[in-house]
Order: structure tokens, then sequence, then C-alpha cells
């Protein structure tokens, strides 16, 4: 016996492990009874069966009460038999509801909340449909199918009419019998529909419980015609005029599919394979009429998950949820079709299945799962601030809707929607049929008016008006949005997500037991500067109506992290651990998640947890996880998003030939100065990468700053053997956000001028440099376009210095990833950055002769600041990049010390936006929205490119950088000019704490007072304390009070002593409970710390 395995890799993974395959658990099937829509069919079967029993009771024959066939029920409610059901049941239930409310609620426990929604779900609310009402419109909804079919079969009968008035002919009488086929076909489908058992009927339509379909299905009427048996007259022949007509039988079956499977296995276009036959979908049949009648226009947001019908009175200005101008986009409005019935047409052979494949072709579609929430709908949310920002959100009745948007296609146009731009073909769709057009025999149906069109203008079938369409099904239920760090977007392909999702599901399991009903999908909001950065959740999402209440309970934080601790504690303790593994079925793994096992990571896994289990975090309520500070939250999820751009660096990166980009890099986990790090070996250099490395004074650095990573390169090669040092720095990088840098560019320039002073490399990335990289964009997407030597004003002096050599690089054609991937691989990196800032300072400084004396001046200052002596200028000008009003040069040459040689000065200023120093406290807070759209984006793209230029430029000497701010405030660079003299004098214990407080980027908003105390505190030994920016909290965990400075273990406060007049009652919170206040004239700091400072070195 031959068995063949097919690899993907759930199947694999039982292959090498059949007793687990035997062995494994089967988890009993679940009743959601805190599901509000659960209840309401439970309720309705409950009225049903009081309303059969009081009529029995009346002495009504049980064949009497409820219909055996659905016809009797429609003829009813068409009112040919209005005291029959389901009229007289609806009446019964409108007198008693009471009643049925009293003895459904002592059937079931349920709480007061759901008592008060089953009462309007019987006697109907203002904005609610009752259960008469709904019973009463899918009853109506039915009719209106049969009215339409019967519509379409007397067309075709017209047509037919039309045909037998047409002179004999073969075509003309072939045409007859199709048009009779179909005649019949429309018959059988209306026979199928009145034949339907009642009760089956109440189930499918969602009325009565269905536990295999939590919503109403969707029908597939399946019309199986007439097979032509084959004629001799391809053999020469002439056969028998009888032989001609021979057939085979007919026959139509229908099959109910839950909506959620049905959206792509019941799409136009795709085949359903049942009772050994194959059904290719053909047509959409609509209950009114044609697909133009139920056709519905929405707005689709291309920058949020937000989307809402088309109406006369819509927001055309801007996105309701995010605010993206793009709303407004004709492109974005897009007709949707929400589909529960839909019609395959074939023959007896087309629909026979074939052994020429052993797997059933699959039609590829492309999918999405939209969670929209209204920000008003939220009902309870939490922040936990500590190691890392974590945060996660309740919303009962969020909107979940799955779209799709056609096959998956190489061709066609992009359509951009929350924030991801793919193709999206959607379905060509007949307005009057339904039938799907643009497929290969793809034809419209024989009443339709259009075939007959297409036919008078011999067009082919598929080009006759046809509409692009969406099908979409949406669901209000349960959400619960957790913003983690290490998410990066939903592109994402680290499995970071994937891995998390994993964990979050196993958790559940050992609290809940099944939950199979409960689904995850990420989704992702921008930001509001601009800065192209999203904010990313994780969605969890109640696939039952209403939700079942898992979620809700989930939203209580002891709740949340009882679920994260058991998922941890299985992952620690699995046999997979132990035996080195990375994850499986005992613990990570689960078939729900089978295309995605080559992501999970149990090690990924637990390191997110860790991190959000800290103890050290605190926990508050907030109103919603969007107001959330991403500042932590984008550095770690750029970290990992950096350190897999390393992974993706080669040894010799700048050649166009993949082939010839030599080894891919190797990233190491390590532990660097006592703390998780890494090393990436490229090219056989050896770098180490230690994340978050705080600088001050005793490192050698004048002003505190905290880079993102420091790499260092090592004097021992990848085969452990001692190099020689061959003269690269290490490198400081930063990864900025622009809405926390925006408004600080001179305080920016400054940290890092500090850190070149201190003999450091420093590249600053931004968002799309690091995450585009990652991406695998090409090099023109990701360069900087500002750095093109050909538009400076000496593009010829930049080629005469670079000449012909052959390790030279176009700034231009380089992102910034791949100028810091040459640099960690090429050994000879600090020469030619050397030659390229050399060249890029010539090309920088005017042709002619001119010397302006504003462009003297204000390099003068720019020099001046940095320390260095007035130069004298032969030649200096000014200069801007096209259409940049913020980004200004000015370059100067004069005569170096040997008379014989020319020094290019540089000088670069950037004019920066003014912030609010008092708004910028507040998390939410965006200096950019001062600015329209135009602004901000060109804002953006200026920003990006002094930054750029810097990474370039930091080579030359004769290269200084600034914000217009130092200009205004000379003293800012003042310890910087006078180096560690006028530092801080860090003790070197408390200098990480210190300089996680000065390095931090809302420092420079503190007041002066604040900053003046502050260098007080590191004089007298004070140790740094818990954080800048300190939230008090009350019983209920609300914030109740702020203060800059706090030392919770001590419980002592700071607060500038006019802080204390202007907002008294924010201080009077902390003394309530105990705290000491103190400000910048407090002579008593050696008694008010001395708990604190006790057994410390003095």
């Amino acid at each position: 016996m031959l068995a063949v395995a097919n690899t993907k890799e759930h199947d694999t993974y039982f292959y090498q492990r059949p007793k687990d395959m035997l062995g494994g658990a089967v988890n009993p099937p679940h009743i959601f009874l805190d599901a509000t829509a659960v209840l309401e069919r439970q309720l309705t079967a409950y009225a049903l069966d009081r309303w059969v029993h009081a009529m029995l009771d009346a002495g009504s024959e049980p064949a009497d009460v409820v219909p055996d066939k659905l016809k009797n029920c429609l003829d009813n409610v068409n009112g040919s038999g209005s005291s029959g059901f389901p009229v007289n049941f609806l009446n019964w239930t409108g007198q008693h509801s009471g009643e049925l409310l009293d003895g459904f609620g002592r059937m079931f426990s349920f709480s007061e909340e759901f008592r008060t929604q089953l009462d309007g779900f019987v006697r109907g609310t203002e904005d609610g449909s009752t259960m008469a009402r709904r019973v009463y419109d899918v009853f109506q909804k039915t009719n209106d199918t049969v009215r339409t079919l019967e519509s379409q079969k007397s067309a075709a009968r017209q047509l037919l009419d039309e045909l037998k008035k047409k002179p004999s002919d073969s075509s003309f009488e072939e045409q007859q019998r199709e048009c009779e086929d179909e005649i019949h076909n429309l018959g059988r489908i209306v026979t199928s529909i009145l034949n339907t058992n009642t009760f089956n009927y109440l189930s499918d339509e969602g009325i009565l419980p269905n536990y295999a379909f939590p919503e109403t299905g969707v029908t597939l009427h399946t019309i199986l015609k007439e097979d032509k048996e084959p004629s001799d007259a391809a053999h020469g022949i002439e056969p028998a005029a009888q032989d001609k007509t021979k057939r085979r039988g007919k026959a139509t079956r229908d099959f109910v599919r839950p909506a959620a499977t049905a959206i792509t296995e019941l799409a136009p276009g795709n085949t359903f394979f049942a009772g050994g036959r194959k059904y290719k979908i053909s047509r959409v049949l609509c209950s009114k009429g044609g697909a133009d009648d139920e056709l519905a226009m929405w707005r689709l947001c291309p920058n949020c998950s937000h989307a809402e019908p088309v109406s006369s009175t819509e927001n055309l200005a801007s996105c309701p949820s995010c605010g993206s101008m793009q709303w407004a986009d004709n492109g974005q409005k897009r007709p949707m079709l929400r589909i529960d019935t839909v019609i395959s047409d074939e023959t007896y052979s087309e629909s026979l299945i074939e052994d020429t494949s052993d797997s059933r072709p699959k039609t590829q579609f492309l999918k999405n799962t939209m969670v929209d929430i209204d920000p008003a709908d939220i009902q309870s949310g939490w922040q936990f601030k500590g190691i890392t920002n974590f945060g996660f959100d309740y919303t009962p009745q969020g909107t979940v809707r799955e779209i799709n948007f056609g096959q998956v296609s190489d061709r066609g146009a992009s359509v951009e929607i929350a924030g991801s731009k793919e193709i999206r073909n959607g379905f060509n769709v007949c307005l009057k049929c339904g039938a799907l057009l643009g497929e290969r025999e793809s034809r419209h149906a024989y009443f339709c008016p259009e075939r007959k069109k297409a036919q008078e203008q011999q067009l082919e079938q598929s080009e006759r008006n046809g509409t692009c369409l969406f099908l979409y099904r949406e669901v209000k239920s349960e959400v619960l949005r957790m913003l983690v760090p290490g998410l990066a977007d939903a592109q994402g392909a680290d499995g970071a997500a994937e891995s998390l999702t994993a964990a979050v599901m196993l958790g559940l399991r050992e609290r809940f037991g099944n939950v199979e009903h409960l689904q995850a999908t990420l989704m992702n909001e921008p930001l509001p500067d601009n800065s192209g950065l999203r904010k990313t959740y994780l969605a969890l999402y109640d696939t039952v109506p209403g939700g079942t209440g898992y979620l809700k309970q989930l939203s209580d934080p002891d709740t949340m992290f009882e679920v994260f601790s058991r998922a941890k504690e299985v992952m620690e303790h699995c046999e997979c651990a132990k035996n080195g593994g990375d994850g499986c079925y005992r613990c990570l793994y689960a078939y729900r998640q089978s295309q995605d096992l080559k992501l999970i990571s149990r090690k990924t896994a637990l390191a997110m947890l860790t991190g959000i289990l800290d103890l050290a975090n605190k926990r508050s309520r907030v109103t919603t996880v969007s107001k959330i500070n991403t500042n932590k939250l984008f550095d770690s999820g750029l970290e990992q998003q950096f350190i897999e751009a390393l992974r993706c660096m080669h040894a010799h990166p700048l050649v166009e030939s993949d082939d010839a980009k030599g080894r891919r890099a190797i990233v190491k986990d390590e532990f660097i100065n006592s703390k998780p790090g890494y090393s990436i070996t490229v090219n056989g250099s050896v770098w180490s990468v230690e994340p978050q490395v705080a600088l001050g004074p005793a490192d050698g650095v004048a002003i505190p700053c905290k880079p993102d990573f420091v790499l260092t390169v090592s004097n021992i090669d990848e085969s452990g053997d001692v190099v020689e040092h061959d003269g690269r720095k290490p490198v400081a990088i930063f990864t900025d956000g622009l809405q926390y840098h925006a408004g600080i560019v001179a305080q920016d320039s400054l940290k890092r001028e500090a850190l070149r002073q201190a003999g450091y490399r420093i590249w600053s990335l931004d968002y799309d440099d690091v995450i585009g990289y990652v991406q695998g964009k090409d090099a023109a997407q990701l360069a900087d376009p500002m750095l093109a030597p050909k538009s400076m004003p000496s593009p010829v002096a930049y080629k005469s210095t670079i000449g012909k050599r052959t390790d030279e690089f176009n700034p231009s054609e380089v992102s910034a990833m791949a100028m810091l991937e040459y640099y960690l691989a090429e050994p000879d990196a600090e020469r030619i950055f050397a030659i390229q800032a050399l060249a890029m300072s010539y090309a920088l400084n005017p042709r002619n002769k001119n010397v302006e004396p504003q462009a003297v001046d204000m390099l003068h200052r720019n020099e001046a600041l940095h320390g260095e002596n007035e130069s004298t200028f032969m030649i200096c000008s000014s200069w801007n990049p096209s259409n940049c009003t913020r980004l200004k040069f000015q370059s100067g040459l004069c005569i170096g010390e040997d008379m014989r040689t020319t020094e290019p000065h540089v000088g670069m200023v950037f004019s920066d936006i003014q912030r609010d120093a008092a708004k910028a406290k507040n998390d939410d807070y965006n200096p950019l929205d001062a600015l329209d759209e135009n602004e901000a984006e060109a804002f953006k793209t200026q920003w990006a490119a002094f930054w750029h230029f810097a990474n370039v430029m930091q080579f030359s000497e004769y290269f200084h950088a600034i914000g217009d701010a130092a200009l205004r405030d000379e003293s800012m660079y003042e310890p910087l000019r006078n180096g560690l003299r006028n530092a801080p004098d860090l003790q070197k214990d408390n200098d990480s704490e210190w300089n996680d407080i000065l390095a931090d980027p809302t420092y420079v908003y503190c007041a002066d007072e604040t900053k003046e105390a502050v260098k007080r505190f590191i004089e007298s030994d004070i140790p740094a304390p818990d954080a800048l920016g300190y939230e008090l909290l009350d019983e209920n965990e609300e914030i109740i009070a702020q203060a800059e400075l706090a030392w919770e273990d001590g419980k002592i406060v700071f607060f500038p002593s006019y802080d204390l007049q202007s907002d008294r009652e924010n201080a009077d919170e902390f003394v309530k409970r105990g705290w000491t206040i103190i400000t910048e004239n407090n002579d008593d700091l050696d008694k008010v710390f001395a708990s604190l400072t006790e057994g410390m070195e003095r």
C-alpha cells in the first residue's frame, strides 16, 4: 500500500510524529449563552415552542400550526392566508412579550444588561428591529427572491416566443432548446425554494438556533443541465434527426454555507465541490431583481480600517476616523455587495470531477478582515508603562468587516485601503442578471437584456454592462485591541505578530477551553504626524454576532495577565523546550495557524510576554489605546525591524547583481555590557550591537544622549583571529519618529555633534528607511533624490573629485540603510566616505566667485557655535535644494593652512517648526497639526533629507549641521564648546539612570527651573527619579495628577515653584496621599532624600 503525503508544514509535523496524531485531544463544542445573537435565537425558539403549545391547547391540529413547506408560509405573508403562520405567531408574541421574557429568564441565568437587550428584541427599541419584524423581513426577502426568479422566467418566455417566430434554422432551434432549459431551470429553483422544510429554512436564515452557522448562511442553487450526446457529424456521418437531441436528465440541488466561508467558497468564479461533483459559481442572485438594486456605494479609507456607505450627507473632506484627506478621492468610492444567494449553471459533463490531479484546484482571492471601531463605543482601556509600553481596549460592539477584493492577480489597478496598496480587481458582474463576466466562456443569462444587445452588436458578452464590485460581510461583535511592542506592521514577516497571536490563543485555551470562535487579525492606523509611522494592533474578535462574553472577561487586566501567565508557563515547561525546539502542538501550534508554522516561534513569544508581564510595569486606565504614547512602542518595534534589516545585509551591498552581493550577514543574540544585544558578522567584520545606550560626560560625550543602538567593530574576525584595527569608528544609530522630533532638530543636532566629537559615527534613519529596506523595496524607492550631486551648484566639481574610482557610489542612488551596510562591510569605509563628503562639499560650493555677506555671516555663526575660529572665504554663497523652504546650505572655500589646498566649508541649517512647550507634555500632541497636509508632507521630506545629508557629510571636518533654534539661543551649544568642563558631574554609578532622564526627547521641554534643579540633584548625588513625567493613580487606577520628576520609593515629587502657584490642585493630590513636595528652592535635599541615599557612596 502506497501513501502519498503532501509537504504542508502542518502535515509533515504529524507524519514525523504519528503518535501525536493519534493522541491529540478533542475539545467538545460549546454553546455560548452569553452571546446576544445566540440568546435571541434561543428566545425565538422558546417563543415558538410556547405558541405551538398554546395553539394545540386551543384545539388546533398539529399539521395546521406550522406548515411543513415554505410555500404556505410565503402565501400567508403575501396576504392570501393572513391568519396562518408566521402572521399569527408574530401577533401572539406581541401580546405575550412580558410572560415570554419572564419564562425565558427562569430557564437561563443572565444579567440585567442581557434582560434589557432581550426586552428590546421582543418589544422593540427606537433604533433596533423587533423579533417580529426580523422574522417577517426574512420571509419577505425570500418572497422577493421568488418574484425575481418568476420575473426572469417571464422574460425568458418572451424571448422563447420571439425565437419560435424565427424561420426554421438549426441555430435558432438550438437557441430555443437552451431558452427552454433556462425556463425549466429557473422553475426548478423556485420549486426547490417553495418545497424547503419550514424549520430548516428558519434555521438557515438565522431565526432559530443553528450551532453550525452563527450568522445567516449563503445559499448555492446548482443547476445541472442536459448534456447532449456527441454527434456523428464530427466524423462525416449525418446522424438521424432524433439523435441530434439526445439528452441526459436534469437536476437541481441546494447547498447552504456559513457566511464567513461563503465569501470565498461561493464567490463568483470559484468552484464548489460536493456530492462527487464540482460546481462553478457563475451568477449572483439578488432578491430585489438586478445587482444594480442591491449594490451599495461605500467609501473605503486608504489610511485606516474605516469604511461607510456613501450618503448625501457624507463627510467628503476627510476620513471621520483618521482624518485622511484622501478619503474624498473618487477612487476610494467602490460598489459593494453582500451576497446571500448564488447560482451554478453547469452541464453534467462539466460537473464531473477529473482525476488528473491529486489535489483540487483552489481559486485564490484577496480577502482582508478589517476591524472598524468607533472611539465612542470603547468601554474600557488600560495601559502598562515600564520597560515597555503595552495597552489594550475593549469594545462590546465593534464592526468586523470582511471584504473579498476578487481573485489574486499581478495585473490591474492598485487600490490603497487601510494603508495597504494592492491590486484589487474585484468581480466584473452584470448589473441585470448577476452573471460573472470576463471569464472564459462567461455569458449573460438568457433573460438578460444585455445578452441580446451583445448579440446584436456582435460584442463579446463579457464586454457588456459589467461593474467591478467587491463582496463583503460584516458582523457587530466584541473586539479587544492590543497595542503591543514588537509588532512592526501588518505586512511584517518577522514572526512577532504570528508568535504573539499563537501565545494569546494558547493562554485563552488554557483559561477558557474551546475558543475556536475567537479570531485574531492585525490592524493598524497612521500616527497623526504624516510621518509614515503606523500603530499596529493585534485585534481579537468574536465570530459569534454580539459576542460570547469571553473578550469582556479578558478586558479585566487581572484576567488578561492570567491568560498571558498561563501561556508563558506552558511554553516554559513544554517538552519542545527541553528538546531544543521552538514550538510544537503541545504549546503554540494549532491547526488554525498551520500556514504560519514557519513564522511562529516559542522564543519570540516568550520574549514578548516576559516584557509585558514585568512586575515593574505600572498600570492605569485610558479611554483608548489610540492615546497611548507610541514613542517607546515605536522604539521597540523598530528595534526588531532594525535587527531584521541587519539580517538582510550582504558582503558587497552596492553591486547590482544579486549573485555578486556575496554572503548574507549573520546576526546572533549576544549579551553586551550585561544586557541583551546582538552581534553581526558581515564580509569578515564582526560588530557588537548594543540597544538603548545611555551616554554622557562619563563616557566622553559632552551632551547626554541615548542612541537606539551603538555598533562597535571588534578586533577579532569571524575566524577568531586578532586583526589590526581598520579605523572604522563606533556607530551610533538613531531611529527617530517625526512626531516626537519635529521641533527639536537643534537639540538632536547638538547630541549628534557631541557624539561625533567623542569619536562616533552617527547614522540617522527614519521609519521608511528601515521598513522599506526590510521589505526589499528598490533602491530608487528608498534613496533620497535631494542628495543628487547633479542638482547641486557645482556637479562638475563632484565628478572631478570622485574621478574614476570604482569603489565610489552616487549618494542619491543608495538608501541610508545601504550606506550603513556599506560602512559595516567595507574595511576601507572611512576613506571612501571621506572622499564622498569632500566631493559633495565641493559640489555644494558655487561656480561663481561671489562672496555673499549674509551667507558668510550665517556660516560664521554656525561654525562659532561649534567652537571654530572665523575663516576667511574667497567664495561663499547660499543654496536651497529645489522646492525647499526649510533646508538651507551655506558653502564657502578658503585656503588651507598649507597655502596650497582649499578647504570646502559647508553649513546646513534646518528651519524647524515651533513647538508649544505646554502642549508637548501631552502624549497626543503633534506639532505638525499647525500645518496643512501639503506643508506637513514638505516638512517630512526636508526633515528626512537633513539627516540623510548629515549621514554622508559627517565625514568632512568642515561640515556643521544645526537647527535654526540654535541661532536664536546660542547658549544651547555652550556645553559642547566648553567640552566636559560645564557638563553635570555625573557619578559613574548613577550615570546611566540620570543619562536616561537627560537623553529623553521630552527633557528639552522641561522648564528652566526643572533643568536647574536637575543639575543640583546630580551635583548633590541625589539618585535619578523613576521617570521623566510621572502619573499618580487613584484607587480605581485612574490618572489624577502628574509631575515632571518623582521618586516613588521615597514618595518625593518635584514641582517648579510657579507650578505650585498655578496648579495647586494637581500638587494637592500628591499631598493628600502622603507625598513630600520639593521645588528648585529647597535647601534641605540631604534631609529629604536621606532614606533613598542611605548606604550610597557619597
